[in-house]
């Protein structure tokens, strides 16, 4: 495993076979870190744990607001 240190606005391009792959470091929170990526849009890009459900043929959740969240219209605020 190559293990590489990045700050925030760097990149990493990883080329596979002439297509080029690029990562960049969008946001450093505390606990976590927010990836860009950018790359053709043949190339699948799944999280882990979707990739190993797809593996196994589960579906997967990918939407972080739970159900009832996500059926709610999203409110606008205006000037007021």
């Amino acid at each position: 495993m190559l293990v590489l240190t990045r700050k925030k606005d760097e990149a990493i391009i990883v080329n596979v076979h002439g297509v080029e792959i690029k990562i960049l470091v969008v946001h450093l929170g505390h606990n976590n870190v927010r990836l860009g990526i950018q790359a053709p849009t043949d190339v699948v890009i799944d999280r882990a744990e979707v990739a190993d459900a797809k593996k196994r043929c589960e579906p997967v959740n990918t939407n972080p607001r739970p159900p009832a969240a996500a059926a709610l219209p999203a409110q606008t605020v205006g000037p007021g």
